[in-house]
């Protein structure tokens, strides 16, 4: 029987080192793709509910997390503003903490392609730590931008509002002398015509017109004083004792045919509506026949009687002084009767609200008889800012004029409503004033000693680059400065110092030409005065382009680029970068968008919010105006994160809050196409690119920010070869393996990404202007930094945990340092950091452990009994194995024991017996093995 015991354990060994050697290493080979074969689709099985994804998993559709926010405060904020120079000082607040609800919902599922499309909105709530009302004072991220991109505007504005001033200042001109001067021009008119009817001779009538206003004038005590004291002893007449007037050569000319000497289109004649006011402008008239004698050329009665016609001359060339002298008198008398009559020179002329409401009428075709409007429309002040079309700001920069007719061309209605006037009076305003501002209607210059006329665009260009056409003096808001150019401030720029004096096409280019500084060029103007050179540009045309050459920025190459000398150029520089973007931009922005302005805080380099605000939603005065109302509470909303609706924007207009848009389209890969990982991102938003890293950006900052796509970006995976991440859309990183370690005691891989706090200049995120905004040095100076550490499980390749730390830094530097280096991290503050974390729970853990590390174990892969038919209940049948081998095993050892204690060799037997005895049995064995009888 020992034999047959010897067989048993025999086979129970064998039977062991089979399950092990070869049912163990099958079983366990086969787990690592059994493992992978199961994840291949775990992105689609964890969207999807059911094979088609006609519905989605709950959990999917719905989901939170927790993150934490810090944000640094600019404590001594106070001290900065009152001396920019100030150091910053800021401390840490936080962790403010918040719950984020992902709402998904799916769009489309392409089976074949295997790709699932779904858009994602998030809302944060705050879930603990520091309250999310904490006030935080840091930098206005829109100040920077909306200083550079404002300043071709507000230069275009001031251009625009100077404008505005002339037309303002022609209305009221046309009101006060213009008014009188066409009723004076009316009433002589009428009264000639009334007058040459009666005697039937125009010519007549108006020598009668002409002798009637003489004797009224030869009889007044004055005229009378004036005449006695000509006179010698009483009566012997002088050379300034006059006669009657003789107006026999008549005065055609001057009702009727008198012109600006200098251009003859200009009329001045007495039945003009500016005769009269030319004709009275010229002065008194002089006071002896002496006063003209001795200055003919200066005279105002020589001047005005040549002017006019009835100069009186003895011969050719001599001039009959005393004649003209009377005739002078005569005819100013008349006119400046009539003028006086019809309300010329009255200085107080606006206190009378019946004069003012008949003059609007008359220049404008709009009568007004509510005074209260009238008066608002004219005059009306708003705090600091103009309502009034005559009024301006305390500056002089903003006109009422400018801004009712801007308001009224988008809005007639809205003007009609604010000002509580007529449609039609709306529309007769906007045409009066239109034409005035948009340089439609002259102003004749000979009214103010020149000649031709003059019209809003003219004087615009011409105070622009030189006097003042109207005062002869240097307007501040010019590259005369105010005179103080040519007065010492050119000498100190290397050139010659003069007054500027440019022609009108000169500074038409200046201000509207390829290079205007009213257009997108004066962003490219004010990048190469900070950072010294060129965008990258083609040197013949100037036009920036990919791949163009960086020139050096200096008063030569601006004198180029614009056709002008180099004094004019060096004020050019000094007028756009000192005068407008360093001094006049910020000031303007804080006046008119200021918190002060319009109730909410913007417009300033540095600006305070609560948390909730900078993260989820403020309001921007300034944005709002860009977006086309100010006071329209839905426009003008920024913020830091995308919340489903802006912070604090549930308003009337809005009562569910402004949307921040449809969320997120997501395009990733399910697994059931072989072409791509399961789970990675392949389009964001119908783009494989970063927002903001597209090829058209790149082309659109001329090379300078590059693409970068997000395709292949990772969805809960590591497979360990070309692996990316998206660090929230700030940038993407490859990440690196580090030494193993462990979730929970699960052996896991570690992988990092790490990107340092002075690399990755997010600006071109911040702006997305597409344009060379996104590249101007300091516009938006934030820093994106990172430190990912994921611990993924080897086999399945999945992330089981991972937390995450990013930082937002600003470069400190100034505007023109950051123009020409790189920042170092001694050069950056800290602004906001996030953490975020979170890993597969114990629960998940122990199932992971049990079925994907155990389960590779040789010996011990059966023990969790985790298998099915699906798997051809593996574990059972190794037990099954196990337990045959062991049975077979305890046979043979039984079956020996007894054997042993019942066939040991009898007494007296000698060894040799014993040892041939065994040869025999081994022999019965080896036969039977080969097939002999048993």
């Amino acid at each position: 029987m020992a034999n047959k015991n010897t067989v048993f354990i025999v086979v129970g060994v064998l039977l062991a080192a089979f399950n092990i050697a070869v049912v163990g290493t099958v079983a366990t080979g086969a787990v690592e793709g059994a493992v992978q074969s199961a994840f291949q689709t775990h992105t689609k099985d964890t969207i999807c509910a059911n094979d088609d994804c006609s519905e989605v998993n709950e959990d999917w559709a719905t989901s939170s997390s927790e993150r934490s926010y810090y944000a640094w405060d600019l404590v001594n904020y106070e001290d900065v503003l009152a001396n920019p120079m100030t150091e910053q000082q800021f401390e840490q607040v936080g962790p403010v903490v918040y719950e984020i609800t992902a709402e998904r919902t799916l769009v489309e599922h392409d089976a074949e392609a295997g790709t699932i499309s779904y858009t994602e909105v998030k809302s944060f709530t705050w879930a603990g730590g520091t309250p999310s009302n904490a006030e935080v004072t840091n930098l206005n991220i829109l100040f920077e931008p909306q200083r550079v991109g404002a300043t071709s505007t507000f230069i275009g504005i001031v251009a625009s509002m100077t404008q505005a001033g002339f037309a303002a200042g022609m209305i009221e001109n046309d009101m006060e002398v213009g008014v009188p001067s066409q009723r004076t021009a009316s009433d002589l008119d009428s009264t000639l015509v009334d007058l040459a009817t009666t005697l039937s001779n125009e010519q007549v009538a108006s020598e009668n017109m002409a002798m009637q206003a003489y004797a009224t004038w030869n009889s007044t005590s004055e005229a009378s004083a004036v005449y006695n004291m000509t006179l010698i002893n009483g009566s012997e007449e002088t050379v300034n004792t006059w006669s009657e007037p003789d107006f026999s050569d008549g005065l055609e000319f001057a009702f009727r045919q008198a012109d600006d000497p200098g251009d003859s289109s200009v009329s001045i004649s007495l039945d003009s509506k500016w005769g009269p006011a030319v004709f009275l402008g010229l002065g008194n008239p002089g006071s002896s026949i002496s006063d003209l004698m001795a200055n003919p050329e200066g005279n105002p009665s020589m001047v005005r009687a040549t002017l006019f016609g009835y100069l009186a001359m003895q011969n050719e060339t001599i001039p009959d002084f005393a004649e003209t002298f009377v005739r002078d008198q005569a005819m100013y008398a008349l006119v400046g009767g009539v003028f006086a009559s019809k309300g010329g020179g009255d200085a107080n002329w606006a206190d009378d609200m019946d004069e003012v409401e008949d003059r609007f009428y008359e220049v404008s075709g709009s009568r007004i008889s509510n005074h209260d409007s009238l008066y608002d429309l004219l005059w009306g002040m708003d705090g600091g800012t103009p309502r009034g079309i005559l009024v301006s700001d305390s500056g002089g920069i903003m006109w009422g004029l400018g801004l009712i007719l801007s308001t009224a061309l988008e809005n007639p209605f809205a003007v009609m409503l604010d000002y509580n006037i007529g449609i039609s009076d709306v529309a007769k305003i906007g045409e009066y004033g239109g034409n005035w501002l948009l340089g439609n209607t002259d102003h004749p210059m000979i009214l103010n000693g020149g000649s031709g006329t003059l019209n809003a665009t003219e004087y615009l260009y011409a105070q622009f680059a030189g006097p003042d056409p109207l005062t002869g003096g240097f307007s501040s808001a010019s590259l005369n400065v105010g005179g103080i150019w040519g007065a010492f401030l050119g000498n100190t720029y290397s050139v010659s110092g003069d007054d500027v004096v440019l022609s009108y096409s000169e500074v038409e280019n200046i201000l509207y030409g390829p290079m205007g500084i009213t257009t997108a060029a004066a962003v490219g103007f004010l990048y190469g005065e900070v950072t010294g050179h060129t965008l990258p540009v083609d040197p013949i045309t100037m036009v920036p382009q990919t791949g163009g050459v960086e020139l050096e920025w200096n008063t030569a190459l601006v004198s180029q680029i614009y056709g002008i000398d180099e004094n004019s150029a060096a004020a050019l520089r000094y007028f756009v970068y000192e005068l407008m973007f360093n001094t006049q931009i910020p000031n303007l922005l804080g006046s008119l968008f200021g918190e002060e302005a319009t109730g909410f805080p913007g417009a300033t380099k540095w600006v305070s919010h609560t948390v909730d605000q900078w993260l989820f939603g403020w309001r921007d005065p300034l944005m709002a105006s860009i977006e086309g109302n100010q006071n329209n509470l839905t426009y003008g909303w920024q913020s830091l994160e995308t919340n489903k609706t802006y912070f604090g924007s549930v308003s009337q207009h809005a009562p569910n809050g402004v949307s921040t848009g449809d969320g997120t389209l997501y395009k990733v890969c399910t697994g059931e196409n072989p072409d791509c990982d399961t789970g990675e991102t392949l389009e964001q938003d119908g783009s494989p690119y970063l927002a903001w890293r597209t090829p058209e950006m790149e082309e659109d900052t001329y090379g300078m920010i590059g693409n970068e796509s997000l395709a292949g970006t990772s969805g809960g995976f590591i497979t360990g070869e070309g692996d990316l991440l998206n660090l929230g859309d700030y940038a993407i990183c490859s990440p690196l393996q580090q030494a193993d370690s462990d979730h929970l005691g699960l052996l896991t891989e570690t992988w990092t990404c790490h990107i340092d706090g002075n690399e990755r200049l997010i600006q071109g995120k911040l702006i997305n202007s597409h344009s060379a905004l996104d590249i101007f040095p300091g516009a938006v100076p934030i820093y994106f930094a990172a430190d990912v550490e994921l611990k993924v499980q080897p086999t399945a390749r999945i992330i089981v945990a991972g937390a995450s730390e990013s930082y937002f830094y600003i470069d400190m530097r100034p505007m023109h340092e950051q123009g020409s280096s790189s920042p170092e991290m001694s050069d950056m503050q800290a602004v906001f950091k996030i953490e975020s974390g979170g890993g597969a729970d114990a629960e998940t853990v122990e199932l992971m452990q049990s079925g994907i590390v155990d389960n590779q174990k040789q010996f011990t892969y059966w023990t969790n009994f985790d298998t099915d038919g699906g798997s051809f209940f593996i574990d059972q049948v190794t037990v099954a194995i196990y337990l045959g081998a062991l049975v077979m095993i305890l046979l043979g050892v039984i079956g020996i024991t007894r054997t042993g204690a019942t066939e040991s060799p009898a007494l007296g037997t000698t060894e040799e017996d014993s040892e041939e005895k065994k040869a025999d049995e081994v022999d019965d064995d080896l036969l039977n093995q080969t097939g002999g009888d048993f």
